[in-house]
């Protein structure tokens, strides 16, 4: 237990705690705030501006890529400069990969959690959460999961409900990316992979099975029965494929270090 303690902390200084991180989630709210720049004048709440930005940035296009940034080139840059030989020292092949699979998921999805998070939290400063009065009011509490939050006192759930969405998302296409490095040795292709991936995905379960699609999902526009069925919904689809990414990345980077 002490091992794979030690190797988290070593990998949370390189992932987390790191001022590219900090870019990161920056660009993020910078991407946001463009993308809702034409409605500040228009728009009476921060639900509207945060659904018309989403929409009009691509930032939902975007996800896979930033999620990728943070850490899922990580073990590329050990193999390639063999720092995981000092590391193994005083850990285990398994300890490693999973605290490099631990990393790589909080990484991508704190990064999206926290960037989208300050921009909520900023335009609240200037605007209520939700307003009776917008032209969307109406359309977000029937379609989108948690709209039951906006016509009641606690608006600030359907929020808390749109970054953990999120969260799900970065912390997928962040594992993706790891997985991808695995079989690339490229970090140009590490980084696009996913969005590639995530593009082409959606393309083919637009036509095949809709409630699939992950972007959809993200956005919180799939919704099975009610909030709580259709957070277990989405909990479930990302907890089942990062699960799958997440056992092919470990094996193969145990496969990768015995044999080097």
């Amino acid at each position: 237990m002490s091992k794979i303690y030690n190797t988290l902390k070593m990998d949370i200084s390189r992932s987390i705690l790191t001022f590219k991180f900090i870019c990161i989630c920056f660009l993020i709210v910078i991407f946001l705030f463009i993308g809702a720049f034409s409605e500040f004048k228009f728009s009476k709440d921060v639900v509207s501006l945060y659904r018309y930005s989403m929409e009009v940035s691509g930032f939902g296009y975007l996800i896979p890529l930033l999620s990728a940034l943070p850490y899922s080139s990580s073990f590329l840059d050990d193999y390639e400069n063999k720092y995981f030989r000092n590391i193994l020292i005083r850990s285990s092949i398994k300890d490693y990969a999973w605290s490099k699979i631990i990393m790589c998921s909080l990484s991508g999805g704190l990064s999206l959690l926290i960037g989208i998070g300050s921009f909520i939290s900023i335009l609240s400063f200037k605007y209520p959460l939700v307003s009776q009065s917008s032209a969307n009011y109406e359309f977000f509490i029937e379609n989108t999961v948690g709209g039951v939050f906006l016509k009641g006192e606690n608006p600030e759930i359907y929020f808390l409900i749109c970054v953990f969405l999120m969260f799900l998302s970065g912390v997928l296409w962040s594992n993706v990316g790891l997985a991808i490095s695995l079989l690339i040795t490229n970090k140009f292709v590490t980084y696009c992979a996913p969005f590639v991936l995530y593009y082409f995905s959606n393309v083919i379960l637009k036509i095949i099975l809709p409630s699939l699609q992950l972007n959809r999902i993200a956005d919180g526009f799939v919704i099975i029965k009610n909030t709580f069925f259709s957070l277990m919904y989405a909990l479930c689809v990302y907890l089942v494929l990062t699960f799958i990414i997440c056992s092919f990345t470990e094996a193969n980077i145990i496969r990768r270090l015995k044999n080097d």
